[in-house]
């Protein structure tokens, strides 16, 4: 299906090794490039698997790198920071530009 794999968010999170699929990383391949390992060919597969199996410092470290990169890319406050910078920015009377800088507001709330 399309969309995020929120399985493979929701491992990184706990802090938790993960080998996955190209399937199951689309649209965040750049962000956990490093984080996880990747394989398609089920022998691939298999091979990152026991490779972390057997290397404990190996799978502790894949999984700090984990949780590290789902706090900066999907957690709560990674998430809404977009949104909670425009509310603020227009409270203040300025929208942020794309580009991150300010402009004159030209929003009103519609009745």
């Amino acid at each position: 299906g399309s969309g995020l794999k929120i399985k493979v968010v929701e491992a990184l999170a706990r802090g938790k090794a993960v080998v996955a699929t190209p399937v199951s990383l689309q649209g965040v391949q750049e962000e956990l490039l490093g984080a996880l390992d990747c394989a398609e060919a089920p022998e691939d597969f298999a091979a990152c698997i026991l490779r972390l199996l057997v290397n404990r410092r190996l799978r502790e470290q894949m999984g700090a790198e984990a949780l590290a990169r789902a706090r900066t890319h999907f957690s709560a406050e990674a998430c809404y920071a977009p949104l909670i910078e425009l509310v603020n920015a227009r409270r203040a009377g300025s929208t942020p530009s794309p580009q991150g800088r300010t402009a004159a507001a030209s929003w009103a709330p519609t009745a």
